[in-house]
């Protein structure tokens, strides 16, 4: 995202960008209940042309999960 004005994020002239890497893993893929249940681990990489993250930085790397039940 280009924020050539500084006016939508952080009030600073940049560019953003991002990356997320993640797998979908099933655990118990042959049990009659469980083979519903998602694990969804993930890796997210924000970076910018601008030091705008915490502490001055261009890029920050954030891990994150959910866990899905489908019906």
């Amino acid at each position: 995202m280009r924020d050539d004005d500084g006016v939508r994020i952080t009030g600073v002239r940049a560019s953003f960008y991002e990356m997320t890497w993640g797998v979908a893993i099933t655990p118990w893929p042959t049990d009659k209940v469980l083979k519903n249940l998602i694990f969804r681990p993930e890796f997210r990489w924000d970076f910018a042309d601008q030091p705008v993250f915490g502490g001055g930085r261009e890029n920050q790397l954030k891990p994150g999960m959910d866990i899905v039940f489908k019906f």
